[in-house]
This record gives C-alpha cells, sequence and structure tokens, in this order.
C-alpha cells in the first residue's frame, strides 16, 4: 500500500493581509487660522495611515485641496505649489488671512 503524504504548501497570510485603519478623513478646514494647525495634523496622520493612496508626487496635495472649503479652497486654485506636499502645507499655514472672529469692528463716530 502507498502512503500518500499531504505537503502543505507555506501561505504567506501576512503578504495578502489588508490593513484596515481606523483613522477617519480630516474635517473640511475652510481657512480658520485657529484650526489650521490640527488640521494639517489630520492631514498628515492620515497620509502616513494609507501610504498606497499617495504614491505620486502630487497626491497629497490634491488630497489636502479636497478637503479646503470657501475662503482656503479659493486660495488652493491659485497656488503655484500644486506639485509639493511640504511646501504646499507650509504655505497654508502662512496665508494668515483674518476670519471673522478675528475682525475688529468699530462703530461708527
Amino acid at each position: 500500500a502507498t502512503r500518500e503524504r499531504k505537503v502543505k504548501t507555506p501561505t504567506r497570510k501576512y503578504a495578502t493581509r489588508e490593513r484596515k485603519s481606523e483613522t477617519p478623513l480630516p474635517e473640511r478646514y475652510d481657512g480658520n487660522p485657529n484650526q489650521c494647525r490640527g488640521f494639517l495634523m489630520q492631514v498628515g496622520i492620515y497620509v502616513e495611515e494609507h501610504p498606497e493612496m499617495f504614491t505620486t508626487p502630487g497626491a497629497e496635495v490634491r488630497f489636502t485641496i479636497s478637503l479646503l472649503t470657501g475662503r482656503a479652497r479659493e486660495w488652493a486654485d491659485c497656488s503655484p505649489l500644486l506639485g509639493s506636499g511640504r511646501e504646499f502645507h507650509r504655505a497654508l499655514m502662512e496665508v494668515g488671512w483674518p476670519y471673522p472672529s478675528d475682525l475688529s469692528y468699530s462703530s461708527p463716530p
């Protein structure tokens, strides 16, 4: 009688395991300077957790722009820094546009 030997083929579960992140999408940013650092921190964390989504030089910038609204989006549409995530984020922080809560209105004399 012949004995059949079953040979297990090694599997590479770690290579096919899908990485699931609990990191939510960053909230949209409207240009409020008080929220800029937090917004960029959220974007940075999201990018680090999803490197497969950001494989081209401008991918991070396009992702960031997709989360901008209002004056921040208008500024981004005119920005010449659309190819560099680091430079784009630095410029976004340096804009310093006034936000309605930062404006002081004086009453007429």
